[in-house]
């Protein structure tokens, strides 16, 4: 049977396996540890809040069309101000128009300054949640890359520190509620696959590709030897002959000795 990562009762969970479930407010999430790039992670409250918070921004933006001027610019919260004390100045003498006249303006005045207020925060909120989402869906695609083992190709030596060096070589552009992974260059510009006659865009596998058989590849495990099943001398955790002063530091350390070196 399969066993599910929550659930609202552990009535219908084996005995031997209901320790490993931690009580929850709306019921149990199965405990497991994190290993080759997976992991349990719940982001659908992150997604809610993101499309939540746009739905308020899109609606608090149509609300304020009514406070923009013929000039496309807001209007200047600061008058609101100035058109009170001109109605106090016009005292008595005022005719009732131009009371009205300025009483209304205030209160917009007051209206535009508390919605600009509102846009801004509900700005601020979406732009925090995508980078939440964005960073979650760019650990995702990485570290399946990175522990790939098809086609020959060997895993990372420590998938979640590596990709997090190269985080910053891919972007997330959201299109109609649609997320999209792109491998960029130096100049942050995105990058044509390397794959001979091919005008598709580079994937993150192929960026892992390239790194594990290139300028990368002292954080790859060492391929098995043909006919040997032994390993070839790559790295001090990977196995092989000669231990190079690097081959004393953990994944960490290496990666970071490895960026510095490269100016990094």
């Amino acid at each position: 049977m399969a066993i599910p990562i929550f659930t609202d009762s552990l009535d219908g969970i084996p005995e031997p396996i209901r320790e490993h479930y931690k009580k929850q407010d709306d019921g149990y999430v199965l405990e497991a540890t994190a290993a080759n790039g997976f992991a349990i992670e719940n982001v659908a409250g992150l997604k809610s809040a993101l499309s939540a918070a746009r739905a308020e921004a899109k609606e608090a933006a149509s609300k304020m069309a009514a406070f923009i001027g013929d000039d496309g610019e807001m209007i200047d919260p600061a008058s609101a101000k100035q058109a009170i004390e001109r109605l106090a100045s016009l005292g008595n003498e005022a005719d009732s128009e131009s009371k009205v006249r300025a009483a209304v303006q205030a209160q917009i005045d007051a209206l535009g300054k508390k919605h600009a207020q509102e846009l801004s925060a509900r700005d601020e909120r979406v732009s925090g949640l995508t980078g939440q989402i964005s960073k979650y869906i760019l650990d995702d695609a990485l570290l399946r890359a990175l522990t790939d083992t098809s086609d020959g190709r060997t895993a990372a030596i420590s998938p979640k520190v590596l990709a997090s060096a190269m985080r910053d070589r891919l972007q997330v552009t959201e299109t109609d509620g649609q997320f999209e992974v792109h491998v960029l260059d130096e100049q942050g510009h995105r990058r044509i696959s390397p794959a001979s006659g091919s005008d598709s865009w580079m994937t993150v596998q192929e960026l892992v590709d390239e790194g594990r058989s290139g300028d990368l590849k002292p954080f790859f495990k060492a391929a098995p030897i043909a006919g040997t099943g032994s390993l070839e001398g790559r790295t001090g955790e990977a196995g092989g002959p000669a231990a190079s002063p690097a081959s004393n530091l953990n994944p960490t350390e290496r990666l970071r000795a490895y960026y510095e070196s490269q100016g990094g």
